[in-house]
């Protein structure tokens, strides 16, 4: 079976709120190290920002089928990025397709 899309959830453990939105993207390990997958066509998203409150969880779900199409087997992560007042954190999640 492969994957073309995905729920992954988010847990704020601080004390801040965090605001983060729909763009994402995925990486491929290589050598010890994750590069960015290349989409096959352009990535667009609304901008738009949920807020995530101190102690909040809350599941996204995520479909790359038109910016990545079907991925072959293999290891992955995906990258989001969520913003405080105070900085901009980029957050992964691994995940394989067999």
């Amino acid at each position: 079976m492969n994957v073309i899309d995905s729920t992954i959830t988010l847990h704020n453990k601080t004390d801040e709120n965090y605001t983060y939105g729909e763009p994402y993207f995925i990486e491929v390990p290589k050598n010890d190290f994750w590069y960015k997958l290349r989409p096959k066509n352009e990535l667009n998203f609304i901008l738009i920002g949920y807020i995530l409150k101190p102690d909040e969880s809350k599941e996204i779900d995520i479909d790359w089928s038109y910016g990545y199409g079907k991925l072959p087997k293999g290891d992955y992560r995906i990258i989001k990025s969520v913003f405080s007042d105070n900085n901009e954190i980029y957050i992964s999640g691994e995940f394989t397709i067999n």
